[in-house]
């Protein structure tokens, strides 16, 4: 009864914060819309050249974000070299929006996406095969100790024989009746 009041307790005081940020995440929140909107034409590069980023965090449904890490590094190195150049040569509004109308920007930035996406892939079935190796090596090893074990000990380790409660083979006491 006491255990059920305690676990009630819990629950209530879990839901009691739910949905509300601390203190630090709104000050980091406020600090980043700020600096978006004072370096607007950055983030608007950055905004649409990181995109395929976004869409990997979405479609992403191993749940660890390793897609859109990899992705959103290699778009993130696509996109420097006009963040870059924007930075040069003066950080104008309409130098930015240039940029992102010209097709050759839109593609090298999209492009490091790809890329990133190509060694995802091609780096998934690498670990799997090592993983793959890995483990049937690790059963294979069990399957000989799982004989040593059961030429040592007998055919009851095994759990192919069944035993009565105090543990005494079944399967030995019919034979000998």
């Amino acid at each position: 009864m006491a255990k059920e009041k305690k676990v009630k307790a819990k629950k209530a005081k879990k839901g009691k914060g739910k949905g509300k940020m601390p203190w630090t995440g709104q000050l980091v929140m406020i600090s980043g819309i700020l600096l978006s909107l004072a370096f607007l034409q950055s983030t608007i590069l950055i905004v649409v050249g990181m995109l395929p980023t976004l869409a990997a965090a979405v479609v992403d449904r191993t749940g660890k974000g390793t897609l859109a890490i990899t992705i959103g590094a290699m778009n993130l190195a696509g996109c420097s070299p006009f963040l870059i150049q924007l930075w040069m040569n003066g950080h104008e509004l309409d130098m930015g929006v240039e940029m992102l109308s010209n097709p050759f920007t839109i593609i090298v930035m999209y492009s490091g996406a790809a890329i990133g996406y190509v060694i995802n892939w091609s780096l998934s079935g690498v670990v799997e095969a090592l993983m793959v190796k890995k483990y049937s090596k690790r059963l294979e090893d069990i399957s000989k100790r799982q004989e040593e074990l059961e030429k040592r000990w007998g055919k009851e380790v095994t759990g192919a024989v069944t035993l009565d409660p105090f543990g005494f083979p079944l399967e030995k006491a019919t034979k000998s009746a």
